[in-house]
């Protein structure tokens, strides 16, 4: 018979260890109290909508005998990473700097990988078990356990509750598989016109291709099918790759179509060296997609999918944290559609997995430059900062000028990260510095019609603008912090030119978990900046709009000749270990 939660909270509390089932649940001294807020449940209720709770009875009663049960273990795994971007930065050549890195890389993948085994075999959780499948990350704090069917997962569910009380638990995410799917389809709308995709790469300035993403490698994450060098014209010289978690991988449109404005040879970045795309069928799949792409050196991961239902997006949660912790750790540009739940009264909010602090979440425009009342916005706590980031062409894209359209936010994603590739081989001394892409990006970002000037709820910080992210990538001051001196990190004073608007940028990493020196785990973190314009007499003229790690300043400038640009660390650094890094950067309307 099931045991019920009381009485795991009695073996977490009293027992002494002992092995049930293969696997270990450990004595727990007495002064510590199982954290069961550590525990997340997600289920499809009745209604076949995915809902979150820390209520074991609720996922019992909403999941069926022959339901698959996946669980994600996030770890709390320090490491100490070699502090290596400035040595990247200061590198001769890029052999050098690519060297720099992949000892970087190595070393993560090394000590990740053997901590998570440590912590499997302190546990007694076998890979090699017959009941379960365990499938630990190699480059990441993250384990998955797979268990055929609530039955089986029924065996161990207290084992694997008990691991609650450990220290190095930074949560337990037991759930039913959340299906993912394009985002490109969902919603149409009947009055926007036809927008050919070569007009729309022309708004943009991207049909620019003195750079085309020449050796770079890029990923793809699709949530139906894939698409292979053979399946169209336009990717004739393109080598593509394809991995999916089944290891069936079968073509689809959707990924066709995200794949030809992203890097066909009549997209965005037409020329990049090799591509990766992984169909992750549903939401734990994220993890081994980026795994996979990181071990073969991917700089820009475009994500155009998102939960299958709506009620579960706006939240911060383990694939959020997931996502920003490979940016800070391996360097990526990760661009991901916002979704196309905008005409939701109540549920217009971005999916989670676009949620992160370090994630590029990009809206959709249209041929007028208006933004789509079918994309996404906002988040659910807006104290985790304002999304989307920016905005791209995606309504009623035509491939062939005619008929062969699409809407969506998945549509708009891959132009923003073509952008990011032709930026990186243009400026390969930032290859390793997604803070300089991204604080070069919003900068420079144009307004969308009827938006707000700074940042707009729907819009972020305007539709991409090539042409001047890369006069902002010119601009760029990266900086980095190890301390928490509340003092002034960047300044930088600058001639600018009167009767011109200046927009400016300051981004930095947030760090996705960690713990306090009161083992209090924090789920999400990052130090306080301020972004200001002051003049010479310091004397402050324009203030930025925040969104939790990103500020952002539009000034009409009618007057002044030599400004000051700063930023100013507002409050005590986060607690984590390793470095702030970020950059700031400007350009002209």
């Amino acid at each position: 018979m099931k045991k019920t939660l009381s009485f795991i909270l009695v073996i977490a509390m009293f027992a002494s260890c002992f092995s049930y089932m293969g696997l270990a649940i450990c004595a727990i001294a007495e002064e510590t109290e199982l954290n069961m807020s550590k525990i997340n449940y997600y289920y499809y209720d009745s209604l076949d909508v995915v809902c979150c709770s820390n209520d074991p009875e609720d996922f019992e009663e909403n999941v069926g005998e022959d339901d698959t049960v996946e669980i994600v273990l996030q770890l709390n795994h320090s490491v100490q990473q070699c502090d290596c971007k400035q040595e990247i930065f200061e590198a001769d050549n890029k052999f050098q700097a690519d060297q720099i890195f992949q000892e970087h890389k190595n070393h993560i993948k090394e000590t990740m990988s053997d901590k998570n085994a440590q912590f499997l075999s302190e546990h007694d959780i076998s890979v090699n078990s017959s009941e379960y499948e365990v499938i630990p990350s190699e480059y990441s704090p993250f384990i998955q356990i797979h268990f055929d069917n609530y039955n089986e997962y029924a065996e161990y569910d207290e084992d694997i509750i008990s691991l609650a009380a450990e220290n190095e638990t930074v949560s337990i995410n037991i759930m039913v598989p959340i299906e993912v799917e394009p985002a490109a389809t969902r919603v149409h709308e009947a009055n926007a016109p036809l927008y050919p995709l070569a007009d729309a790469i022309e708004d943009i300035g991207a049909d620019d291709q003195t750079y085309d993403g020449d050796g770079i490698k890029v990923g793809i994450i699709e949530g139906d099918g894939v698409t292979f060098s053979s399946s169209h014209p336009d990717f004739n010289d393109l080598t593509i790759h394809t991995k999916s978690s089944n290891g069936v991988c079968s073509l689809h449109p959707h990924a066709t179509n995200v794949t030809r404005i992203f890097c066909g040879s009549n997209g965005v970045a037409r020329n990049v060296d090799e591509v990766y795309i992984y169909h992750a069928q549903n939401i734990i799949h994220i993890i081994p997609a980026i795994d996979w792409m990181v071990n073969n050196d991917c700089r820009v991961i475009n994500a155009s999918l998102g939960p299958k239902t709506r009620s579960s997006n706006g939240l911060y949660n383990w694939v959020t944290a997931a996502i920003d912790y490979y940016v800070y750790t391996f360097y990526v540009v990760y661009v991901c559609s916002a979704g196309n739940n905008g005409l939701q009264e109540t549920e217009h909010l971005i999916s989670f997995n676009a949620a992160g602090y370090n994630t590029i979440t990009v809206a959709a425009t249209d041929a007028n430059n208006n933004i789509g009342s079918f994309s996404s916005y906002g988040i659910e706590d807006s104290t985790y900062g304002r999304k989307p980031t920016i905005s791209a062409p995606g309504t009623n894209i035509s491939f062939d000028g005619v008929t062969d359209n699409g809407y969506g936010t998945s549509y708009s994603a891959p132009m923003v990260a073509g952008v990011a590739v032709k930026l990186i081989e243009e400026f390969p001394e930032y290859e390793y510095y997604p803070e300089v892409i991204i604080a070069a990006l919003v900068a420079s970002a144009t307004r969308v019609n009827g938006s707000s000037v700074t940042w707009d709820i729907h819009a972020g910080a305007g539709r991409v603008n090539y042409p001047k992210a890369r006069e902002a990538m010119e601009n760029a001051i990266p900086f980095s912090n190890s301390d928490s001196l509340i003092q002034t990190r960047v300044q930088e004073t600058i001639n600018f030119t009167p009767g011109k608007t200046i927009k400016a940028a300051a981004f930095w990493y947030a760090k996705s978990y960690t713990q306090d020196e009161t083992d209090t785990v924090v789920p999400h973190t990052y130090t306080d900046y301020d972004l200001r314009l002051n003049t010479t007499s310091d004397l402050r003229i324009a203030t930025s709009i925040t969104a939790a790690n990103i500020e952002r300043i539009v000034f009409d400038n009618n007057s002044y000749v030599t400004l000051v640009l700063k930023l100013t660390q507002a409050s005590a650094r986060g607690e984590y270990t390793g470095f702030d890094w970020g950059a700031v950067t400007w350009v002209y309307e």
